[in-house]
């Protein structure tokens, strides 16, 4: 029993200084990991230290930049508004005139005499010059947290000089640094846009605008494509390009323009088309009404003229219709249109047999459309119709000779002005003047010389020569076998004289 006791003594003895052994090893592993956390916490904490401090100079700096950035910008808020590149004036063929800064929609293809000499040249009818505008869409308008800010405003104060190789170059080399740097896109689609080299510029803008940029710079872009879309006459496009260019900038009033612009013409094209479709139907009146409305709204829509001149053609108003067509041919008409309003004023010219004109018209309406079959036709009738004017003429030149002396075994020349004559002459040669009377002579086998000059005057001559001056009288001469003067003035006188000489003189 008592060695049992010391035995649990002892294993009790064992058991606690174990324990207390184990205690002490654990506590001295625990603070070496607790020593070497805290080394390492102390080293982060150190680590960020010193990234704060690297972070709040890069703040200051930043904040430098910003400065330098509002004085920049305020600078170019003082140059919005200076006067824009010069855009060429406008052909017919009704089409757009437009600027990347000052869109305007006009008549496709407004088309003259001058256009016409242009396509004899092999040349396209220019219709129109666009340019960009000169400071905002130009260049960007900002700014990275990166250094290339400064390089874009450098461009951006080039390109405001008009040094567009040293400010592509500025921005070619960012865009070769940062393939995804959009605004170096930006700048370098704008300058293009500004040497016209519209595909090249447009396929740069659109990368611009696939990749990050300002909002104001991302407004310009868009505005820029917009104008550019109008140009190549793809007004969808443009339309879509233009109100993204406002959803990015509200104040960007130059889109809402041309988006309004775009707008009324696509409703002035879809009403003209409206107008001759209803035309076509023989519903002149509506169309004519459609037309009247387009022409008040726009006077200068030479579209609207073609069909109000072609209805009144029709309705047999020749004169208004021709008056109507040729403003509309000045305004400015589309190929197929400016061909049919040449070939109505042709057939007008025809109506009026002014075969020239009406040659050149046709002729016309053939180049602007070498399709113009009616115009062709009209031309080949129109040699035979001249021929025929021609023959014609010939004819009834040669039947009023047939008709201007009547007589047998006789030569008679007769000059009548401002009076009545009758002349039979048989036998004999007469001259005949009569000027300002009425007078009937009557010649058998003799030589006669008649004047008669404000009176009336009857002479029966036979066999003999006569020569009768009558002048503010009437007189009756009756002279047989003999040779007689008389001088009759202010009076009355009957003289019979036979086998004898006599004068007579009564006043």
């Amino acid at each position: 029993m008592h060695w049992i006791t010391m035995s649990g003594i002892a294993l009790i003895a064992a058991g606690t200084f174990l324990i207390f052994f184990g205690q002490n090893i654990r506590n001295r592993f625990d603070d070496k990991h607790l020593h070497y956390s805290v080394s390492e916490k102390a080293y982060q904490i150190d680590e960020l230290v010193s990234g704060n401090n690297k972070l709040l100079t890069r703040i200051d700096e930043y904040q430098k930049n910003l400065s330098g950035k509002d004085k920049i910008i305020q600078q170019l808020e003082s140059q919005i508004g200076s006067p824009k590149a010069k855009v060429q004036k406008q052909v017919r063929d009704e089409q757009l005139e437009l600027q990347f800064d000052r869109p305007k929609v006009i008549e496709p293809e407004q088309i003259r005499e001058e256009q016409l000499e242009t396509r004899d040249e092999g040349q396209d009818v220019p219709s129109l010059e666009p340019a960009t505008d000169k400071q905002e869409e130009a260049v960007a308008q900002v700014i990275s947290e990166t250094g290339y800010s400064d390089l874009i405003t450098q461009a951006k104060d080039l390109c405001d000089e008009g040094k567009y190789d040293e400010a592509y170059k500025i921005a070619d080399d960012l865009r070769q640094k940062d393939p995804d740097f959009g605004q170096a896109y930006f700048v370098l689609g704008t300058i293009e846009l500004r040497k016209k080299n519209y595909t090249k510029g447009e396929d740069l803008l659109g990368r611009a605008v696939s990749l990050s940029m300002p909002d104001k710079d991302m407004s310009w872009a868009l505005h820029n494509l917009g104008i550019s879309s109008i140009r190549k006459k793809n007004y969808d496009e443009a339309r879509v390009h233009l109100e993204k260019a406002i959803e990015f900038n509200s104040g960007m009033e130059k889109s809402r323009k041309a988006l309004k612009l775009i707008n009324d013409y696509l409703h002035k094209t879809q009403a003209i088309a409206q107008a001759k479709s209803l035309c076509e139907e023989g519903r002149d009146d509506e169309a004519y009404k459609i037309a009247d409305d387009l022409r008040q709204k726009d006077p200068d829509f030479g579209q609207a003229y073609f069909v109000l001149g072609t209805v009144e053609l029709r309705k047999k108003n020749y004169n208004e219709g021709a008056d109507l067509l040729y403003k509309a041919v000045n305004l400015g008409l589309p190929d197929e249109d400016m061909a049919w309003a040449l070939h109505n004023l042709g057939i007008f010219s025809l109506r009026k047999k002014d075969f020239v004109k009406a040659k050149d018209y046709l002729e016309k309406s053939i180049r602007f459309n070498p399709d113009m079959e009616e115009s062709q036709k009209a031309l080949d009738r129109l040699d035979n119709l001249q021929e025929e004017e021609k023959h014609g003429k010939n004819e009834k030149d040669s039947e009023s000779s047939k008709s201007s002396a009547r007589g047998k075994g006789s030569k008679s020349i007769a000059s009548d002005k401002g009076s009545k004559s009758v002349v039979s002459d048989k036998g004999s040669k007469s001259v005949v003047s009569d000027k300002g009377s009425k007078s009937i002579v009557s010649d058998k086998g003799s030589k006669s010389i008649v004047s008669d000059k404000g009176s009336k005057s009857i002479v029966s001559d036979k066999g003999s020569k006569s020569v009768v001056s009558d002048k503010g009288s009437k007189s009756i001469v009756s002279d047989k076998g003999s040779k007689s003067i008389v001088s009759d003035k202010g009076s009355k006188s009957i003289v019979s004289d036979k086998g004898s000489k006599r004068v007579v003189s009564d006043k």
